[in-house]
């Protein structure tokens, strides 16, 4: 595969112009080339960043890209309804990144049209995007009611700092976030037999068991979703008491044979 390939670019000249590899050098957006076993043949500087790699020659040390997607089920099938359609398509998906965090993008597929032995992928990372938008939002909101506070009576002065205290605003962000979250990157078939086998669990658990279920840890799901590995541990061990899984490893190996 690799004897039609510029070892220096990794760009297939035998079907694309030599010009090519300076256009998707130049993206704004992070951009791969890979071949249909999804193994490596271009990445622009910005697929580097996105990747957070030493180098291109790191990252093509590692062959293919199956390995940094968490979800390899659902992005290979994207992959093969896109050569039965032969239509670009758009994926949200987790990737595992070089220093082992985890990142939710959006993901553009698209066919070659020199080659349709070759696939080009173009990334846009979009859950730290939305976690600082609802974070400015907390703290205008925050911001916003701190300037009521000369002007209220001591009972009212009471309810506002009580509202500030208390995790209102917190619980409002959390669930916004973890709909996001699970909208963008776990499959509805997922959540539908999630919802089937554990109808007690509320959304936000399902969600992690939705997480659980792709094989991520509690460290990477914590660094997904801004929560402490300690808050997960505890909602774990409550979906096990709901559930009345007799151990933390038979829950999980439930939850892993989710397909």
């Amino acid at each position: 595969m690799n004897s039609g390939f510029n070892s220096e670019t990794q760009i297939p000249t035998s079907t694309l112009t030599l010009h090519l590899d300076s256009i998707l050098q130049h993206l704004p957006t992070p951009t791969l080339i890979i071949d249909t076993k999804g193994n490596t043949h271009f990445i622009n500087d910005r697929g580097i960043e996105l990747f957070r790699c030493k180098s291109a020659q790191v990252f093509f040390a590692k062959g293919s890209i199956n390995p940094l997607i968490i979800d390899q089920k659902y992005f290979s099938e994207a992959i093969n309804k896109l050569h039965s359609s032969t239509k670009s398509t758009s994926i949200n998906i987790l990737i595992r990144r070089f220093d082992k965090s985890i990142v939710c993008t959006n993901l553009f597929i698209s066919l070659l049209a020199e080659d349709s032995n070759y696939v080009l992928l173009q990334f846009t990372e979009i859950s730290a995007k939305m976690h600082a938008l609802l974070i400015e939002m907390i703290q205008s909101l925050r911001h916003e009611a701190i300037i009521l506070n000369p002007y209220l009576n001591k009972p009212g002065k009471t309810l506002l700092e009580d509202m500030l205290t208390k995790t209102n605003i917190s619980n409002i962000y959390d669930k916004q976030f973890n709909k996001q979250i699970n909208n963008e990157v776990i499959r509805e078939s997922i959540i539908a037999q999630l919802t089937e086998e554990f109808p007690m669990l509320t959304d936000s658990e399902l969600a992690l068991c939705g997480f659980l279920s792709l094989k991520m840890t509690i460290e990477e799901i914590a660094s997904l979703t801004g929560k402490t590995g300690n808050s997960l541990r505890v909602a774990f061990h409550r979906m096990l008491a709901k559930t009345q899984f007799s151990t933390g490893k038979e829950f999980l190996r439930k939850l892993k044979s989710f397909k």
